[in-house]
């Protein structure tokens, strides 16, 4: 069973600026159009036509631009688990990476629609995941527990380390009930044991 260590934030937030700009832009321009280019401008006879024209494929480029961005955002996912990357970019390419198998991960800065970007680099090529909020934190937790995959390392559970705390208590009473060290030097390590669990 693997166990879920971190999870990439993904969503991409599309500012209201670039909302005002594509529809802004066509607003000002169709009217300016009209004016400029009287009833010649829908036959497309004046150069102003061209105008009116460029207005409209601008507005349908910037809106296809933003809700693709918003789509793909929610289409995609990055987990890191004790033994694997893994994710899905746009519900397409389901992938999962051993740890060992990984060479690098790099965050690079983003773009107008928020978060920054994972590339993820391994054997099989490079994968770069858009519009990662936490990207910082999720590329501090997977090299760690890459290093640790590769050194051979696993960290003890919480609650194993625990048991072995109270254990060594259990141990320092009955050294002290044997009269083999004194209360005082019982205190001092119980304490210290327990700041530990």
């Amino acid at each position: 069973m693997e166990n879920v260590i971190c999870k990439a934030d993904i969503h991409a937030k599309v500012p209201g600026y670039y909302w005002l700009a594509t529809v802004g832009v066509p607003v000002v321009l169709f009217p300016l159009s009209i004016i400029a280019g009287g009833p010649d401008v829908y036959e497309f006879e004046s150069p102003l036509s061209f105008l009116f024209l460029g207005a409209i494929v601008y507005m349908i480029v910037f809106l296809i631009i933003g809700f693709a961005a918003a789509h793909s955002a929610k289409a995609t996912s990055l987990a890191l688990t004790d033994k694997y990357i893994v994710g899905s970019l746009r519900k397409q390419n389901n992938m999962k990476i051993p740890l060992e198998h990984v060479d690098n991960l790099v965050v690079k800065a983003g773009n107008e629609f928020g978060g920054k970007k994972i590339e993820i680099r391994s054997a099989s090529g490079l994968i770069a995941f858009p519009y990662v909020h936490n990207a910082d934190e999720f590329v501090d937790a997977a090299l760690a527990q890459i290093d640790a995959v590769k050194n051979g390392k696993q960290a003890a559970p919480a609650s194993a380390a625990a048991a072995s705390s109270t254990d060594k208590i259990r141990d320092l009473k009955k050294l002290l009930d044997d009269g083999l060290i004194s209360q005082e030097e019982f205190e001092a390590k119980r304490k210290e044991l327990l700041a530990n669990m």
